[in-house]
């Protein structure tokens, strides 16, 4: 069974980085998780950019203009 998680991220480089190995270090076999940056103005887009390239195992997508929570 597939297992969809999404965390939507705004000026969250403090935790980002925890939220993100929480999930991928789960055991769960079929996982799609994706990372949506919502035009953060602090540095989680590099945060996110560097777990990515690091560990892989997530699609990120980085807005360019703030959405917010819905939308996201």
């Amino acid at each position: 069974m597939l297992v969809s998680i999404i965390i939507r991220s705004y000026n969250h480089a403090r935790y980002i980085a925890q939220a993100i190995n929480s999930v991928l270090d789960q055991s769960w076999p079929e996982i799609d998780f994706i990372v949506i940056d919502d035009a953060s103005t602090d540095s989680s887009a590099e945060v996110i950019e560097r777990i990515l390239a690091e560990r892989g195992g997530f699609r990120f997508i980085r807005r360019q203009q703030s959405k917010g929570l819905i939308s996201s």
